[in-house]
């Protein structure tokens, strides 16, 4: 995954499409994996797809976000959309006018009800593009990305009159938003370093296959709520990535600790891409061990979005990887301050209250492997821990 290319997608931002993808066959029964339906790679986009990773602002996803913007939800929950950056003033001058459209209620109406649910359709819009003529259309290679039918199929009909009456296209190709969508993928094409983060985790999991195409989704909007998703057909597999960009300059320091801050927030999903595949194969001991003393492991959030011992498990691993990975990469110093950011940022969340015993015994247990041992060998001694470390008093 050395190849790392920067891609905005679609004729809308005045950019060519990933080229070949209009000569492409649309997905199949007969092409899909039944296993993975969501994925359908021929081999001419093999081929294209192949050992890269490709940086997006994929229109449909994008005009996804404009629309959550402008609603009442979207407006008042700071964790949802990234407000006051150059960007978002301009979408707010630009789209503010069309508040009262259909697309715009039907998302308050989703949002109000479960704000999560907006969750998987805007995963899926990344599965469309929108033509020059204005139109939303799959890409061929996708059924849909996460769930068992594309959500985001029943809003297109509304969103294609939001894009149309509001000039989604023209606002699309003004200079503040291709200065934010160019900063936002060369951020993650260049100084997030991916290929380091690849790397580093194939060598602590060895055992898990790199992915053949890493695709990387990014909006300037995106504030929380990241995903990961495996789209596979047969034998090749796309790893799908859903990213927070953080547009603030890097503070004073060593660059490369500076990029890691604005890039662990990836990290956090890429890492899933690894820790999966060994949660699997480790779900009985890992039930055996977490699934008796849940309820000491979560908090409230936690309880729902986090509700079985597989899924805990990960989370609690995903998050302790940073200041590893960050103490490999970094000087002492840096190193320690990772451990402080990521205990922070565990605090603030409120979902996993014993993170700060886990952080501490993982990093311990790191440091002093015997030589040649990688994390996936530590893992008994990881799942150990959930179901014998002492009880709070």
């Amino acid at each position: 995954m050395a190849n790392v290319r920067a891609i905005m997608l679609g004729l809308a931002f005045g950019l060519a499409a990933v080229p070949g993808h209009a000569a492409v066959p649309v997905c199949s029964a007969a092409m899909a994996d039944a296993e993975t339906p969501g994925g359908c790679f021929p081999p001419q986009l093999r081929r294209q797809l192949g050992g890269k990773v490709s940086v997006e602002v994929p229109p449909a996803h994008e005009l996804f976000y404009v629309i959550m913007a402008l609603t009442p939800t979207g407006q008042s929950n700071p964790g949802l959309i990234a407000r006051d950056t150059p960007y978002w003033r301009a979408v707010m001058a630009h789209f503010s006018r069309w508040k009262g459209e259909p697309a715009v209620k039907a998302m308050e109406a989703m949002l109000s009800t479960d704000l999560a649910s907006h969750m998987e359709p805007k995963i899926n819009a990344s599965a469309w593009r929108l033509t020059g003529a204005g139109r939303l259309e799959k890409l061929p290679q996708y059924s849909q990305i996460r769930g068992t039918a594309d959500s985001f199929a029943p809003l297109v009909g509304e969103m294609e009159r939001f894009a149309r009456v509001s000039d989604f296209a023209g606002f699309t190709r003004s200079a503040v938003a291709r200065d934010g969508y160019r900063a936002a993928c060369q951020f993650y094409e260049s100084e997030a370093d991916l290929p380091a983060m690849s790397a580093w985790l194939r060598r602590e999991f060895p055992a898990v296959p790199p992915y053949d195409h890493v695709r990387i989704v990014v909006s300037p909007l995106v504030q929380g709520w990241q995903h990961q998703d495996v789209v596979a057909d047969r034998s090749f597999r796309e790893l799908v990535l859903h990213v927070n960009y953080d547009p603030a300059p890097p503070p004073a320091g060593d660059p490369r600790a500076a990029s890691l801050k604005r890039a662990y927030i990836l990290f956090t999903e890429l890492n899933h891409g690894s820790i999966n595949p060994m949660t699997d194969r480790h779900a009985a001991a890992i039930e055996a061990a977490l699934g008796p003393r849940l309820a000491e492991f979560h908090g409230k959030v936690a309880q729902s979005e986090y509700a079985t011992p597989l899924l805990l498990f990960r989370e609690y691993l995903n998050w302790g990887l940073i200041p590893l990975y960050a103490c490999d990469r970094l000087g002492p110093a840096d190193c320690a301050a990772f451990e402080k950011l990521t205990l922070a940022d565990m605090k603030a969340r409120g979902e996993f209250p014993r993170y700060p015993e886990f952080q501490a015994f993982l990093s311990e247990l790191y440091r002093n492997r015997p030589a040649g041992t990688t994390l996936a060998d530590l893992f008994p001694q990881i799942i150990d821990w959930f179901g014998k470390t002492p009880t709070q008093g």
